[in-house]
């Protein structure tokens, strides 16, 4: 799956916006999943980058920044946005979109958080999203943990149901 940010803004936007790398403290448990291929990718980027594993999912560890309470992604160059590129976590490509479920019904929701957005029209995004579907869910198969309980706040944009029925 490409980067989802490519089909909906620049990725100048993208680069000089940088929001989705910043998590809250209270937040941390749920930065991006990353898989084997993305952490040995990673480590040869930054040797030094470190991970955490908390139920069972493996994350990056974080880095500080000056606010004790936001943290920071060690993916990224600051000057050039993230140093994974297409190669970044699967939540990362997915982003302003997330795969989430809701009574036992996974759908792609879209983000509150991402300012570069709001000149996309609802209808691009839905449609945005329901051509992503069949991939996402196919990942989704392979690695249920990507799947994050519905959050109040998020948009839905398509569900699994339109793309059993359709």
């Amino acid at each position: 799956m490409s980067v989802v940010t490519d089909r909906l803004v620049t990725a100048a936007d993208c680069a000089q916006c940088k929001e989705c790398c910043f998590f809250e403290s209270y937040t941390l448990a749920d930065t991006p999943s990353v898989s084997d291929d993305t952490a040995v990718r990673a480590s040869m980027l930054i040797p030094e980058v470190r991970f955490t594993e908390p139920y069972g999912k493996r994350l990056f560890l974080m880095l500080p920044t000056d606010d004790p309470e936001i943290f920071v992604c060690p993916m990224l160059d600051h000057s050039k946005g993230c140093l994974l590129g297409a190669d970044k976590p699967f939540e990362c490509r997915l982003f302003p979109f997330a795969l989430m479920q809701r009574d036992g019904v996974r759908m792609i929701t879209l983000s509150p958080s991402c300012p570069c957005i709001s000149e996309q029209s609802r209808e691009h995004m839905k449609r945005t999203a329901a051509d992503l579907l069949p991939d996402v869910l196919a990942e989704a198969d392979r690695r249920p943990e990507l799947v994050r309980p519905y959050e109040a706040g998020y948009t839905v944009m398509c569900t699994e149901q339109l793309f059993t029925e359709g």
